[in-house]
């Protein structure tokens, strides 16, 4: 990632500061991290069991889009140093994605939308909302409304609806989502997987299970040619489509996935 010149730490650094201590994530990673150093830590990277580096994880895990990573699950395994050699930098990633010119500015997109997903896992709906449409806001603004990159906060977005019963409000969002990326990057691609397997959640929570069925049909396909057969993508997927079967009481069928579940 190449910083431009002239970027430095204002409301964004503030931001990614406040959302550090108001969710409490920076102290349950110091307690979760081992304090060992790295033995084979390169002399420009500080200690990898440091609290600087422990900070810096954090502010990667905030700010994935911004070292090109689309969801907490492309991180595991990685250090600091490795994170370092993934992003191209001499140093373990620290946020340096911040404002310069107010809080429209198009690199707030990334932060708004992963601050958002935290509030949304801790149930703070109220408070995500708001971080999701203004990402939302900016990316269509800055890269217009069919970019594939605008479809992540719409489905987001459509989520959160979904969890709080605005079903009316959340199934164009899924819908236009969906077909950003099937346009954008094809019907088979592991990112149109993501939007059909929550779309077909939606429609589960809504009773709609013939729509649901051929939603997580196609998301399992994918996610098995992509992923492979044991992928937690894809056993999570086949999971739900086996329960679907026996609420539509295709046991057989559910009786065969069982069996590829066993197998994998």
């Amino acid at each position: 990632m190449v910083i431009a010149s002239g970027y430095h730490e204002q409301a964004g650094g503030l931001l990614l500061l406040a959302a550090a201590t108001e969710t409490g994530l920076l102290t349950q990673l110091e307690q979760t991290l081992p304090p060992s150093a790295v033995p084979s830590t390169p002399a420009c990277l500080p200690l990898a069991g440091s609290a600087t580096v422990r900070r810096r994880l954090l502010l990667t895990v905030l700010f994935l889009e911004a070292v090109g990573l689309s969801r907490t699950w492309d991180l595991r395994g990685y250090t600091a140093d490795g994170l370092a050699l993934l992003t191209g930098r001499t140093r373990a990633y620290g946020y340096r994605y911040t404002e310069q010119s107010g809080p429209e500015h198009p690199d707030m997109a990334d932060p708004l939308n992963n601050l958002a997903i935290i509030y949304f896992e801790q149930g703070r709906y109220a408070e995500a909302e708001p971080l999701y449409q203004r990402a939302l806001r900016i990316r269509e603004q800055r890269l217009g409304p069919e970019h594939p990159r605008v479809a992540y906060p719409l489905n987001n977005l459509a989520n959160l609806y979904k969890e709080q019963g605005r079903y009316a409000e959340a199934e164009p969002l899924y819908q236009r989502a969906l077909r950003i990326f099937e346009q954008q990057w094809g019907p088979e691609h592991p990112e149109t997987a993501e939007v059909l397997y929550d779309f077909a959640s939606f429609q589960v929570a809504q009773d709609h299970r013939p729509e649901a069925l051929s939603l997580y049909h196609r998301a399992l396909q994918i996610r098995e040619r992509v992923f492979g057969t044991s992928h937690p993508k894809t056993t999570e997927t086949r999971n739900c489509l086996i329960a679907l079967l026996h609420t539509l009481e295709q046991h057989e069928e559910a009786a065969k996935l069982e069996a590829t579940q066993f197998e994998s």
